[in-house]
């Protein structure tokens, strides 16, 4: 675990562990962590380990350089070639901590065992774009990463909720909550759907009442970048298109 602030190694709790690779999960045996000291508190995830420690239990507190696994190469029910043996690292956010009962509603074929650390429920940044950035001294926490991350998109949600996201990463919200008042929210997303500023809207033009959602911004240089169509497309004809994980994005934020 190497994540450092300020130069020094950046403690990490232990939130999850799966022992299991077989038809468990694509990730294979895996490790979370959660950094509490980080705003937002931001998870990191050590993929495809071939074993984990011993001595990591969920809940323990781990300090940069400690030893939580060996690199391997598990997977979900056949092992990578070992050629390709690797770490899969991941930095991001969760979800909702209402993720195992939105999996139960979908009626998947397979169980999740995973609870609310299922990949599902995860979305995550690039670690090298943040790392080359903290290097060269770009930024100096993971705020400031968020904050210059490129807005691709922004959307008007009609309602009144408070979601459960934003309980674990209140400084991602740009104003004070008036929580009796609050009629939408306007919320700035990343290409690849990651909810990165939300503002409270206390009132809201009555002619946009009649949706629920609305685009009321994109950047078509970011999106033609990167032409990810399981997000936000833009058609020839200015048309938007929600794909896939856009829209389970919205239904774990928002119960829809």
């Amino acid at each position: 675990m190497s994540l450092r602030i300020n130069s020094e190694p950046l403690d990490g709790e232990v939130a999850y562990i799966n022992h299991c690779a077989s038809d468990r999960s694509s990730y294979g045996k895996y490790i979370v962590i959660i950094h509490p000291k980080v705003d937002p508190p931001i998870y990191t995830l050590y993929a495809h380990l071939s074993s984990i420690d011993k001595f990591l239990k969920v809940g323990k507190t781990v300090k940069g350089g400690d030893v939580i696994g060996v690199m391997g190469r598990t997977d979900l029910g056949n092992d990578i070639p070992k050629e390709r043996t690797h770490l899969h690292f991941e930095m991001g956010v969760m979800l909702s901590n209402q993720f195992p009962q939105w999996y139960a509603a979908q009626k998947f074929d397979s169980p999740n065992r995973h609870g609310v650390w299922n990949g599902q429920n995860l979305t995550g940044f690039d670690p090298l774009d943040f790392y080359e950035k903290w290097r060269s001294g770009k930024i100096s926490s993971v705020k400031e990463y968020f904050n210059q991350i490129p807005i691709a998109f922004t959307l008007r949600i009609l309602n009144t909720k408070i979601p459960n996201f934003l309980q674990r990463y209140p400084s991602l919200v740009t104003k004070n909550v008036e929580k009796n008042n609050i009629m939408a929210w306007d919320i700035d997303f990343t290409w690849f759907a990651m909810p990165i500023r939300w503002t409270p809207l206390y009132t809201v033009d009555k002619k946009n009442k009649t949706k629920t959602i609305l685009v009321t911004a994109y950047n078509n240089n970011v999106l033609n970048e990167h032409k990810y169509k399981d997000c936000l497309f833009i058609k020839k004809d200015k048309t938007q298109e929600f794909g896939k994980v856009l829209k389970k994005t919205l239904d774990l934020l928002f119960d829809y």
